[in-house]
């Protein structure tokens, strides 16, 4: 459903949206939603989980080849043990040929990741690294489409396991790595 709906909206642009290369100018704000494929590990644990996934960014026009902003990255899969995910990055989005829309974006930031049940809680946080690739496709000049792909790999963290029932954290000394990988489609108001 999301690619014919890009597809059925890359019919209707008109061309003059699409030619024009000041479309992406001052403040702009982009909204995300897709699929997102994450797996988490360390000496005590491993899981890989699909579930949907969100992005909010927020930022400026630097030039017409450079964006810079703030971007969330969220991610949740409930069962038996729920697992989420949250990043908030510093962005840069770089159009190497501005005209076409195709962009590359790059961030680095700080995550959060909780796996729990009922009785166990386990959660690690630290610096992760994003790396991305979409497409603009301008439907009116102020608001453009993108389907993108990216992906988030962190830095090794030294997770906490939380008995629920005591209350008690212990420190687990396994350095523990989490990656997400995501498509979808970002709503950008520029």
């Amino acid at each position: 459903p999301v690619l014919a709906g890009v597809v059925l909206l890359a019919a209707v642009v008109r061309p003059a949206d699409a030619q024009d290369p000041d479309r992406r100018r001052g403040l702009w704000f982009g909204l995300g939603l897709g699929q997102a494929w994450a797996e988490a590990t360390c000496s005590v644990c491993f899981a890989q989980e699909t579930s949907p996934a969100a992005q909010v960014s927020v930022g400026g026009t630097m030039s017409r080849r450079l964006l810079a902003g703030v971007e969330g990255t969220g991610w949740f899969k409930g069962g038996q043990a729920d697992r989420s995910f949250l990043m908030v990055a510093a962005a840069g989005t770089f159009y190497p040929m501005p005209d076409l829309g195709l962009h590359v974006k790059a961030g680095l930031g700080q995550y959060w990741y909780v796996e729990e049940d009922p009785v166990i809680e386990l959660s690690t946080q630290g610096l992760a690294l994003q790396l991305g690739v979409g497409f603009d496709i301008p439907v009116t000049p102020g608001v453009s489409l993108a389907p993108f792909a990216g992906l988030v790999s962190t830095g090794a963290g030294n997770p906490t396991r939380l008995d629920k029932a005591s209350g008690f954290k212990q420190p687990l000394f396994s350095d523990m790595t989490v990656k997400l990988f995501q498509f979808g489609l970002r709503v950008t108001l520029h």
